[in-house]
């Protein structure tokens, strides 16, 4: 009796079918891996970059408008240089640079020449207090002793009106228009006075001898220099600094 044929197959290669079909799914398994997709599944193109930015192309017009604004840029500076030399008033001067006081100039002596100006302009020098009773205050808009002297000086001023009262800002860690809002904010019927620019500041001060705020001056009709109080002063003593002005 004869025997039967074996049917099943058997692979060229020695390998099972089963192998080689595992074999062929791992490597669709691979192509598909290193295929790019997009997030939404979809394929990439694998040559496809990234997007960018194209160069601006420069031309003549380029430099010249950059050019342009530089210069503008440039001229606004030195406006605003100028109008701060011109118009100090809201400028602090450089303590470091201020002039050092001379003595203090005692009863007896005559005033020193001075030049100081009024927030509208006007100048007063030694001239502008000659010839009338006065008393000289100088201040500094920041000094609490100023400041709580202040209404007392009003209301001795008020029963002295023969006397002239001028006030003078020291010009130091403050600007011109602290020194001239002082006798507006404490409401002072006088008119303050401080150095003409901020490169001047404390030239004034220095000249009259000022080391403390407040210190205040009586000077008579011939400009001579009849009694000075340093510091704050009792109401007493400030009505006899006006009495002695009037010589």
């Amino acid at each position: 009796m004869a025997k039967q044929a074996n049917t099943t197959p058997t692979p060229t290669n020695g390998k099972s079918t089963t192998a080689t079909r595992t074999s062929a799914a791992r490597q669709n398994g691979q192509r598909a891996a290193s295929s790019p997709t997009s997030t939404n599944g979809a394929r990439k193109d694998p040559h496809r970059r990234g997007s960018v930015t194209k160069p601006v192309k420069k031309t003549p017009w380029t430099a010249i408008i950059s050019g342009g604004i530089g210069a503008i840029a440039l001229i606004a500076v030195v406006v605003i240089v100028l109008m701060n030399n011109s118009n100090s008033g809201g400028l602090q001067p450089d303590p470091a640079k201020a002039p050092k006081p001379a003595p203090s100039p005692v009863a007896g002596s005559a005033i020193p020449d001075f030049s100081v100006k009024a927030k509208d302009g006007t100048m007063l020098n030694k001239a502008g207090i000659v010839g009338k009773p006065t008393v000289v205050v100088f201040f500094a808009s920041w000094c609490p002793h100023c400041q709580a002297e202040a209404p007392l000086l009003k209301q001795v001023a008020a029963d002295n009106p023969d006397v002239q009262v001028i006030m003078m800002g020291v010009y130091s860690r403050e600007s011109a228009d602290d020194i001239y809002g002082f006798t507006q904010k404490y409401n002072l019927p006088f008119t303050a006075y401080t150095d003409p620019s901020v490169n001047d500041a404390g030239k004034a001060a220095a000249v009259w001898g000022i080391y403390q705020y407040p210190t205040i001056y009586a000077v008579d009709k011939s400009g001579t220099i009849r009694d000075t109080i340093t510091g704050e002063a009792p109401n007493t003593r400030v009505n006899e600094l006006f009495a002695k002005s009037k010589g």
